[in-house]
């Protein structure tokens, strides 16, 4: 059967796009792959048909819940096992999961639960045949900060032999070698990364208090919406703000598990129109009427950028993209890489004992596993280098005069060869020539009232 006829058996996909064909068939091959696609575009089905394909059983690492479960949900619903395990697990909900491991074909996990005994222990029970990178840009720009368990993610490649799949929609050619250096595998590189959705590209220069009129004057007409923050404060200012006179709702890691979980499971089903969020929100969440991403604060990275307002038009329909910015948000983002750094001072107290930051002990305890004490500061400094350089792209977007959608495309991984690019800066596309933001209808869900005198004329006639 071919792997085409094998998606609409098992999937009911018709068609398969000739980038999904390319990526399936080196798997098949049983090559490691570095997949490099489109937010929207299909990542998930092709590492899923392959092992299926062939029968066998893949590790999926992931950075985020909520992406788990979304890939979970959807796999269950076509009847193909797969599990996921995380921190918002009960003991009895594991070990329910422990006595049925060999069953499930696709067993999901976070990078820091690959150092635990309980993944020796699910390890020693099932062979695993392929193993999954999902958003594997995480391994270089969370690895060395909030995410230092990616760094350690070659020690499960090694013990299980099994073909690796990195597969990703935001990259550089740095974020490319760290994936390569930290898998230790000669992954073939798959690109077919390019900005050719129909969305439309804004930026605004707003100082911070008028940023709540902005949004007020915006929101109702611009359907199914993100707002991004990078304050958790500032998001749940906002949202007790917009939530008076808006259908919103607020995500971001502060929430208890199942709070987080049913706001997006109420996004996804058009019961909220809003919602307010840190940049964790959206991750593998597949909801494909997203028209519009708004940046309340500038992101300090021009990947983080493009990831996120990826995931507005997966549907294929127009989208927009509205950035709003002023000096604060730039000093702020610079500030925010500044206080991250671990720089020779922080080594020395943590050599000499005088470190008191738990979370930064382990931090740099995980990197030594990773490098030894004279690599380690030259690699912290490189890490620092390449996160003032993103943000420097960052702000090349929001100075740019050019047409933005170029701009963006000179900005991503096809800068790797820019020269036609250059020549085509000052062109406006179609998307550029427009000043007035779009607006798009409502797609949340109204309940409808039944009339009092409606309900006392069924109950008493």
């Amino acid at each position: 059967m071919s792997i085409e006829s094998f998606a609409q058996k098992v999937f009911g996909i018709h068609s398969l796009k000739p980038a999904q064909i390319t990526v399936i068939n080196k798997i098949l091959e049983k090559k490691d792959v570095l997949a490099l696609m489109p937010t929207g575009s299909g990542k998930s089905i092709t590492f899923q048909l392959p092992v299926i394909y062939w029968g066998g059983r893949a590790l999926v690492i992931t950075p985020l819940i909520a992406l788990m479960e979304d890939q979970v949900m959807q796999l269950n619903i076509n009847r193909i096992r797969a599990v996921a395990i995380h921190s918002g697990l009960s003991s009895e909900a594991i070990h329910l999961i422990m006595g049925d491991i060999e069953r499930y074909q696709f067993i999901y996990c976070s990078p820091e639960w690959l150092q635990s005994e309980l993944s020796d222990a699910i390890l020693s029970k099932v062979r695993i045949t392929h193993i999954i990178l999902d958003e594997a840009h995480c391994i270089s720009q969370w690895g060395y900060q909030f995410r230092p368990y990616y760094l350690l993610v070659n020690r499960i490649i090694n013990k299980c032999n099994a073909v690796v799949i990195g597969l990703t929609a935001t990259a550089s050619q740095k974020i490319i070698n760290d994936i390569i250096e930290v898998t230790e595998r000669d992954l073939n590189v798959l690109n077919f990364l390019h900005m050719d959705k129909d969305i439309f590209l804004y930026k605004f220069e707003i100082e911070e208090q008028d940023k709540i009129t902005f949004l007020r004057k915006t929101l109702t007409d611009t359907g199914p919406t993100i707002i991004y923050f990078s304050s958790k404060r500032i998001c749940d200012e906002v949202y007790s703000i917009l939530s008076k006179e808006y259908t919103v709702d607020r995500y971001h890691a502060d929430m208890e598990y199942k709070d987080r979980a049913d706001v997006q499971s109420r996004y996804m089903a058009d019961d909220v129109q809003i919602i307010c969020a840190t940049s964790a929100f959206g991750m593998g969440i597949n909801k494909r009427n997203i028209r519009t991403v708004i940046h309340y604060h500038m992101p300090s990275s021009i990947y983080q950028f493009i990831q996120e307002i990826g995931r507005a038009g997966r549907d294929g329909e127009a989208c927009q993209s509205i950035l709003l910015y002023n000096d604060r948000d730039i000093v702020q983002a610079r500030r925010m890489i500044e206080l991250d750094m671990i720089d020779e001072a922080v080594l020395y107290n943590y050599y000499h004992n005088n470190l008191q930051d738990e979370t930064l002990i382990e931090r740099i305890n995980i990197f030594r596993k990773r490098f030894n004490d004279e690599e380690l500061p030259m690699r912290l400094k490189m890490q620092f280098e390449e996160q003032q350089h993103n943000l420097n792209k960052m702000l090349r977007y929001v100075d740019s005069n050019n047409c933005l959608h170029n701009e963006l495309e000179n900005l991503s991984i096809n800068s790797l060869d820019n020269t036609k690019l250059e020549n085509r800066l000052n062109e406006d596309c179609n998307y550029c020539q427009s000043n007035e933001i779009q607006r798009y209808k409502s797609s949340v869900n109204q309940i409808e009232l039944e009339p009092a005198t409606a309900i006392i004329n069924r109950l008493f006639n």
